[in-house]
């Protein structure tokens, strides 16, 4: 019995691993070791914490959401609906940074809004929208890292390439796969109520009552289930051996490598080019020169 096969036993009945394969119609997306993809955008989200001015958070954003929409190919619909949801959360979260940026920032810059006693500035807005374009880089970025990768091929990847010991990491793997069987549980449960005819009310109180009524079933159902995986575990021999062998083994090939290099490349290219254009502001000074 593999290693793959471990951590998969009884959670592939009930969590479908994700990343696995696309919609009907659809060609499987480029198959690229997780690690090299870790390893693509790690180093940008580095630079970024020390990053302070617009255009470089801005370019790897859109860089980065480009790349993730084209590798997970998302449904026009829900596509659309992520974006205008996102486009609403930016603009509220760099009118929010704006109005608490310190005045030192935006002493003597242009007056750009004025709503009452609150007057923004545009040193205080672009202060703000380089906050929030890095966070938001930098969320990017770990879509994009884990893109098209299952949880399965990461801990391939962690035990054959990094050497991490397979005791450390399939238990790791079993214990994210909780999360989709517990979500489905919630929903089997709530499905349960509803056709007993329990009612719940409504508001803050109605929602810690329906987490009470669902807490005991829920607990049940996740210790059985850790029971079985702990059984399986048992039976298979885990951590009987320094080693197991994967059904199919996670490879770092020359495609990965090259993959990795030109990502690389193209993130040195990146910070060159901010810095020709004079845009890349890095940390160091707090305020503006007067």
């Amino acid at each position: 019995m593999t290693g793959q096969s471990l951590a998969t036993g009884h959670a592939s009945q009930t969590a479908p691993d994700e990343g696995a394969a696309g919609r009907p119609g659809q060609r499987p997306p480029l198959r690229i070791n997780p690690l090299a993809k870790i390893a693509i955008v790690l180093p940008p989200m580095v630079a970024l914490l020390f990053v302070r001015d617009v255009f470089t958070p801005l370019v790897f954003t859109a860089l980065a959401v480009t790349a993730a929409v084209a590798v997970t190919r998302p449904r026009p619909l829900r596509f659309l609906i992520g974006g205008v949801v996102a486009a609403v959360v930016f603009t509220w979260a760099v009118l929010v940074f704006a109005l608490t940026t310190a005045p030192q920032i935006s002493a003597g810059t242009q007056v750009v809004l004025e709503l009452g006693p609150l007057t923004v500035h545009a040193g205080a807005l672009e202060s703000g929208a380089a906050t929030v374009l890095r966070v938001t880089g930098l969320i990017a970025l770990t879509v994009l890292g884990g893109a098209g990768s299952s949880g399965t091929e990461l801990a391939g990847a962690l035990v054959n390439q990094l050497k991490i010991p397979y005791r450390y990491v399939y238990p790791a793997l079993v214990a994210l796969r909780f999360v989709p069987r517990l979500r489905r549980d919630i929903a089997i449960v709530n499905a349960a109520h509803r056709v007993r005819g329990v009612r719940e009310r409504r508001g803050p109180f109605g929602a810690l009552t329906r987490a009470s009524h669902m807490l005991i079933p829920l607990m049940a159902g996740t210790i059985r289930h850790a029971e079985r995986i702990s059984l399986a575990m048992d039976a298979r021999g885990f951590g009987a051996h320094p080693t197991r062998e994967d059904r199919v083994p996670t490879r770092f090939t020359w495609l990965d490598a090259l993959v990795m290099t030109l990502g690389m490349v193209a993130v040195a290219g990146l910070f060159w080019l901010s810095a020709a254009l004079g845009h890349l502001e890095l940390v160091g000074t707090v305020y503006p020169s007067k």
